[in-house]
């Protein structure tokens, strides 16, 4: 069993990257639950489904994929996780959770990252792909094992923050994804060397939404196809000049005129079949 956690800064396709391993590894065999890290976001348009919810439903190639909820994974730690019954309804308890979270650090976070560990244990799966939240917060949720194991010296709680930190440390990998512009390199620059000492293994960085070098234009090329060539080439350079600040990894097309959720995630799983 393995977890691949996909993270990067906010628009630059990580739901659809998310969607397209997801989807390949189900094509090669493997029985994949996809999370969702972040409520509302693409990853179940790219898998073919409407919406997400706490249940994994049933997608595209036979994945199957779910959103976290707050409450509801609140409501499973506390029943996995601590010895104190359940008693206060579930909307007292977020509540309190929520001032608990403001002021112990990890607190928030050992919940969705404790959600991800107990379906690797519990689930049927072979994989799990995460679409994580961004990279500016990724290092505290994947810190939060070690800082609940600092704040809590003894018990059940403390066992099974060692316990996810050694899932996170042996069986999981974390891949960014990033476009070839100046703001999201630099940022995942510095999220990739933050991530380093961390428990996941870093994967190399993927390279999203790329466009090749144009045609030439013509003579008889017109001045507005002329235009439209020098910025498509304007736009080569400057991606290659920002490509080379990269590492190498997979580089990953721009699909000119697909719109389709579907269509982009089995593209792009096509092309990431190469690296995976």
């Amino acid at each position: 069993m393995h977890i691949d956690i996909i993270s990067g800064k906010g628009g630059v396709g990580k739901s659809a990257v998310a969607a397209a391993l997801a989807r390949l590894h189900a094509r090669r065999g493997d029985r994949v639950l996809a999370i969702a890290m972040v409520p509302g976001g693409g990853l179940g348009s790219h898998l073919g489904l409407r919406e997400l919810t706490f249940d994994p439903q049933l997608g595209v190639d036979g994945v199957r994929a779910l959103e976290l909820d707050k409450a509801a994974a609140l409501e499973q730690y506390v029943h996995i996780y601590s010895p104190i019954p359940l008693v206060a309804e579930v909307g007292r308890m977020v509540r309190i959770f929520d001032v608990l979270a403001e002021a112990a650090p990890g607190v928030r976070e050992i919940v969705t990252i404790g959600k991800v560990a107990y379906e690797a244990w519990e689930g049927p799966w072979d994989r799990i792909v995460v679409d994580a939240v961004p990279t500016g917060q990724l290092a505290s949720q994947l810190q939060a094992p070690d800082t609940i194991a600092e704040l809590i010296p003894t018990g059940r709680v403390r066992e099974q923050a060692a316990r996810i930190r050694s899932e996170l440390t042996e069986n999981s990998s974390v891949t960014l994804v990033t476009l070839a512009e100046e703001l999201p390199v630099t940022e995942t620059l510095e999220g990739f060397d933050e991530l380093e000492g961390l428990p996941p293994t870093r994967t190399p960085i993927i390279a999203n939404r790329l466009v090749g070098p144009p045609p030439p234009a013509t003579d008889d090329s017109s001045a507005a196809a002329a235009k439209a060539l020098a910025f498509h080439a304007d736009i080569a350079t400057g991606q290659a000049h920002w490509l080379a600040e990269l590492p190498d990894g997979p580089r990953l097309p721009y699909l000119f005129g697909t719109d389709d959720p579907l269509l982009v995630s089995e593209f792009l799983g096509t092309v990431l079949a190469d690296h995976r």
